[in-house]
């Protein structure tokens, strides 16, 4: 039995042969224009087929002798030309071209606030005068601005940690920021070890604990005291040491 199919692209009538198109999956390409298309979605239904003229069956057969055989790369690769497809049909409607066009620059307008909305933090760190635009572009979107959490540009300078009066300590120490821009002052978090520098104990100092400053400046120093108590229960072995990390939560 023989089928009737249209190419979508030049719409020349050729012949096709039901077995053909279960070998290449129903893709094959036009020997009129040379373009691959899947002729299952093309097909004529039977009405149609059965009331074309003798003359337009003679040129379909014409066409179909320079129809190239079905092969592996048209079967493979029908997603790519199914979508090529429909882009060459969009750029063939009337006003296409144009409206790509216009669409172009809002489509790149959008893409940028979209990274703009993302990188809003780093943007306002490393450009302050910006951060009041900034500020009020994120009004629509509910977002805010904040700063930037770099832990590598966190420093502890120094620390000592003394004994007040029975289990009552005190930990005193310089948190710098060693980086070129504006970071959120970090947590620290206190170790006490033994003289195998086993932990023992750890505290966690949030930095509205040890400072009023939600943010550090590029090159400043942080001068900060905390003050804690600890336990006999809490500690089984002597404590001869302590370790410092500064971290964000």
């Amino acid at each position: 039995m023989r089928l009737i199919t249209r190419c979508p692209f030049c719409r020349t009538l050729f012949k096709v042969a039901p077995d053909q198109l279960l070998i290449s999956e129903g893709w094959v390409r036009c020997g009129q224009c040379r373009e691959a298309f899947d002729a299952s979605l093309q097909l004529l239904p039977p009405q149609a087929a059965q009331t074309t003229t003798p003359r337009s069956v003679e040129s379909v057969d014409a066409v179909e002798m320079a129809l190239e055989e079905p092969d592996i790369s048209a079967k493979a690769s029908g997603a790519s030309f199914e979508s090529a497809q429909r882009r060459r049909f969009f750029l063939q409607m009337p006003g296409a071209q144009s409206r790509l066009l216009f669409l172009a620059p809002v489509f790149l307008f959008a893409l940028l606030g979209q990274i703009i909305i993302q990188e809003r933090d780093r943007i306002a760190a490393f450009n302050p005068v910006l951060k009041p635009w900034l500020v009020s572009l994120c009004i629509p979107f509910q977002c805010k601005i904040a700063s930037l959490r770099l832990v590598d540009s966190i420093s502890i300078e120094s620390s000592t940690l003394t004994r007040l009066q029975g289990d009552v300590y005190r930990i005193n120490l310089v948190v710098k920021n060693i980086g070129s821009v504006e970071v959120a002052t970090p947590a620290i978090e206190l170790t006490l070890t033994n003289s195998l520098d086993k932990p023992l104990l750890r505290r966690v100092l949030r930095a509205e604990q040890f400072s009023k400053q939600a943010t550090l400046g590029a090159a400043v120093e942080l001068p900060a005291t905390f003050v804690f108590s600890m336990k006999p229960t809490e500690v089984n072995e002597r404590m001869t040491g302590y370790r410092l990390i500064a971290f964000y939560p």
